[in-house]
C-alpha cells in the first residue's frame, strides 16, 4: 500500500502522494467560467488542465425515441473488459511497473511536426494564458497517443499488447489536440470578455466586427479611451479578443453561442 509521505519535516499538514490525479467530468454555465480562473488558479494553471467542448448551437436539444443500441452496450463492455484484462506488473514494494510502449519512425515525424509548430505558435503568441494551455497541449497530444492506440488494440483482433505507437494513432491525436485548442481559445475569450472593465467593454462592443487600427482608435476615441491605450488593449488581448487579420486589420473573436461548456479534465 502506499501512504502518504511527509515532504516537510517540520511540517504535520504538508503531505506527499505518489501518483495523484482526479478525473474529472461535467458541465457548467458560460457565465461561471470566469469563477475558474479567478485569483491564483489563472496562474497556477488549473484551467490549463482543463480539455472544454463547446457546441456550437444555442438550440435545445429535443427529446426523441432513440436509444442507445444493445450491441453498443455489448461492444462497450467487451472493450472495457478487454483494456482492463492488460496485466499490470509490480515490483518488489509491490508498486506498479510502467511498459514503455515507442513511437515507429513515421508516427515520430508527425509527432515532431507538430510539436514544432506548436512551438511556433508559442514563441509569436502574446498572451501569457493562451502560451500556458498551448504548452499542455504538448503533454495531452502524447497521452491522446496512447489512448488511441489502446482502443485501437481493444477493438482488433490483436492477442499481444501493443508495443507500438503508429502513425495513425498520432495523426488522430493531433487531430483531437487542435480541437481541444480551439475549445480553449473560445472559453479564454469567453473569461476575457467577463474581465473586461466598463470602458473596455463598451468600446470592444461598439468596434465592428472587422476594422482597421485607424478605425479603432477612431471607436475608442468617442468614449474617451486615449490612441496609446487602446492600442495596448488592441496588443495584450490578440487572440483572445482580437484576430490580426493583416497588417492593421483585426477581427473580433467571440466563444461560441453556447449555454454551457462540457469540461473533461484531469487536476
Amino acid at each position: 500500500m502506499n501512504w502518504p509521505q511527509s515532504d516537510r519535516k517540520n511540517s504535520q499538514n504538508s503531505i506527499f502522494i505518489k501518483c495523484p490525479f482526479i478525473s474529472v467530468v461535467g458541465t457548467i454555465q458560460k457565465r461561471l467560467l470566469t469563477e475558474l480562473a479567478n485569483g491564483e488558479r489563472a496562474a497556477n494553471g488549473f484551467i490549463d488542465r482543463i480539455l472544454f467542448a463547446m457546441t456550437k448551437t444555442t438550440a435545445k436539444p429535443r427529446w426523441n425515441e432513440e436509444e442507445v443500441r444493445e450491441d453498443l452496450d455489448r461492444d462497450w463492455e467487451r472493450i472495457l473488459n478487454r483494456l482492463l484484462s492488460v496485466p499490470c506488473n509490480l515490483n518488489e514494494n509491490q508498486e506498479p511497473q510502467p511498459i514503455i510502449i515507442r513511437f515507429d519512425n513515421e508516427a515520430k515525424k508527425s509527432l515532431y511536426a507538430w510539436q514544432h509548430r506548436n512551438a511556433e505558435l508559442c514563441d509569436s503568441e502574446m498572451s501569457d494564458n493562451v502560451i500556458s494551455f498551448f504548452c499542455k497541449l504538448e503533454i495531452y497530444v502524447l497521452r491522446f497517443c496512447l489512448i488511441l492506440r489502446m482502443a485501437r488494440w481493444a477493438v482488433s483482433d490483436e492477442t499481444q499488447s501493443p508495443e507500438i505507437i503508429e502513425a495513425d494513432d498520432v495523426n488522430v491525436a493531433i487531430r483531437l489536440a487542435e480541437y481541444f485548442r480551439q475549445n480553449a481559445l473560445a472559453v479564454i475569450t469567453c473569461v476575457s470578455e467577463e474581465k473586461l472593465n466598463n470602458l473596455h467593454r463598451t468600446v470592444y462592443d461598439h468596434l465592428a466586427d472587422e476594422f482597421s487600427t485607424a478605425d479603432g482608435i477612431k471607436t475608442a476615441e468617442r468614449f474617451g479611451m486615449k490612441d496609446h491605450t487602446f492600442k495596448m488593449f488592441l496588443t495584450r488581448n490578440l487572440n483572445t479578443l482580437f484576430k490580426r487579420i493583416r497588417q492593421g486589420w483585426y477581427r473580433k473573436m467571440s466563444c461560441y453561442s453556447t449555454n454551457n461548456v462540457t469540461a473533461d479534465g484531469e487536476v
